[in-house]
């Protein structure tokens, strides 16, 4: 059997690459085409570009869904709007085409993981990987839903970031990718605050492996990382500040954020059980606690018996917080 390795070397890149976005196209674009309607946050953001705030960047630091805050995202929604007006079946294709570049990135960040170690994989276990992650009820919201593309550019500047950080680390030493991590992690942040953690993580990851790490490799990637931890802090301040009548509000969302990841991950596989289970950790917050807690404990004993490599626990780490964690924290309202 053909290993990922081998599958991904060359053309054979390009064909996978290839077909994974043909099948996107061919699930989302009669969708789009056959949904062609907005919803009532839809027509607000076009109200505002239209009639309240008609520049590139939201002035208003009351306006909806924290756009003042999210200059990137709003500034996407200004080109959408001035290029599309309220033409849906091309505004939500202007949509599709950052999903594409979603999907590409993410395939590139895989295919490096694997040719760095060379990682044996079944090809049709690769193809089926990438169709779960790129085609699922979550990822219709960001490409129907105008004011959703939020979530898109968030996901797609946060997978960015964290690809530059690995090349950088493990593969490429090259200083231009340490800015591409910072610059992509910015602009993950502008579009939407979910992802202002990524620098924590990095930390973290860059303290458990210090000792596979070169020095000077090690002290620039955690310089950088203080660095976007200083701006997440400040960044944080500032939210609070200028929202603080909503901060109870605020932390409800990001408490719902994590318990619901089981949910979210039935509701890809069943629309109708994952919804249902969805609010039912949503809504028993301590039972979502204690279960969160159980499946932490259980992993932690099932790898440790298993005995997993670096190499290996690297691969499973990176598909988890490119497959899993995105969806978990970009779910939701706002």
């Amino acid at each position: 059997m053909i290993t990922l390795k081998e599958y991904w070397s060359n053309e054979n890149y390009k064909v996978l690459l290839a077909l994974i976005l043909s099948i996107n196209a061919i699930v989302f674009i009669p969708i789009i085409i056959l949904l062609p309607q907005f919803i009532l946050d839809d027509f607000y953001i076009f109200h505002v570009i239209e009639n309240v705030n008609p520049y590139p960047i939201a002035i208003n630091i009351n306006e909806e869904f924290y756009l003042f805050l999210r200059p990137v995202a709003y500034f996407i929604m200004w080109i959408g709007n001035t290029l599309f007006g309220t033409h849906s079946i091309f505004y939500k294709l202007f949509h599709f085409v950052f999903h594409l570049v979603f999907v590409a990135v993410v395939y590139d960040f895989l295919f490096k993981i694997m040719q760095w170690k060379g990682f044996s994989i079944k090809s049709w276990k690769a193809l089926l990987i990438l169709v779960f992650l790129t085609i699922n009820p979550i990822v219709l919201y960001w490409i129907v839903e105008i004011n959703n593309i939020t979530e898109l550019l968030m996901i797609l500047f946060y997978a960015a970031s964290l690809r530059s950080i690995f090349i950088y680390i493990f593969i490429n030493h090259s200083n231009k990718y340490l800015l591409l991590y910072a610059l992509f992690f910015i602009l993950s942040a502008l579009s939407k605050q979910i992802g202002l953690h990524l620098p924590l993580l990095i930390l973290v990851f860059l303290y458990a492996l210090r000792s596979k790490i070169g020095r000077s490799v090690f002290n620039k990637s955690y310089n950088i990382s203080i660095i976007l931890l200083i701006f997440t802090l400040a960044y944080s301040l500032i939210n609070a500040f200028v929202y603080s009548e909503q901060v109870g509000e605020i932390f409800a969302v990001l408490w719902k954020k994590p318990f619901a990841a089981v949910g979210i991950i039935i509701l890809t596989l069943n629309s109708l059980i994952g919804n249902y289970i969805y609010y039912f950790f949503l809504d028993k917050k301590l039972i979502a606690l204690i279960t969160a807690l159980i499946i932490i404990i259980i992993a932690g004993l099932y790898f440790r018996k298993k005995k997993y490599s670096f190499k290996k626990g690297t691969v499973y780490s990176s598909r988890f917080h490119n497959n899993i964690l995105s969806k978990i924290v970009a779910s939701g309202t706002r």
